[in-house]
């Protein structure tokens, strides 16, 4: 039985080989651990709960921040065309758009404008009780 030599990510030098050669692999990760498991996906009425929250809470986020006045309050990030990329990744056609989540006002991510809207349901809940 030969002996598999093996490099420091644990990819056996035959496989190795097949990548320099540009032939396809299957390589699994010796060291792949299961990890919690994720929360589970919110359901469509969270979605549109946690929408008219925002919507609800937009005059005062227009307060509060004036730079939200142009989209009514709400913390939205613009769908750009990108049209360099469109012939090279969709030369059949239609139309191929990025998300700009980079420009998002006051929250300047889509993890902060999440955390905005714990803070925002979080006061409503504690208005409520």
């Amino acid at each position: 039985m030969a002996k598999t030599t093996t490099t420091p990510l644990a990819i056996p030098l035959t496989q190795q080989q097949l990548i320099r050669e540009g032939k396809p692999i299957l390589w699994l990760n010796p060291y792949y651990q299961q990890t919690a498991s994720a929360p589970d996906k919110p359901t469509q009425d969270e979605i549109y709960a946690a929408d008219a929250r925002l919507r609800r809470f937009a005059p005062l986020l227009v307060e509060l921040f004036p730079e939200l006045e142009n989209s009514a309050g709400l913390i939205e990030s613009p769908l750009l065309a990108i049209q360099q990329l469109h012939h090279t990744l969709n030369p059949v056609g239609g139309h191929l758009l990025i998300k700009a989540d980079h420009a998002l006002p006051v929250a300047g991510s889509i993890k902060a404008r999440g955390g905005i809207h714990e803070v925002l349901c979080f006061a409503e809940q504690l208005a409520l009780d």
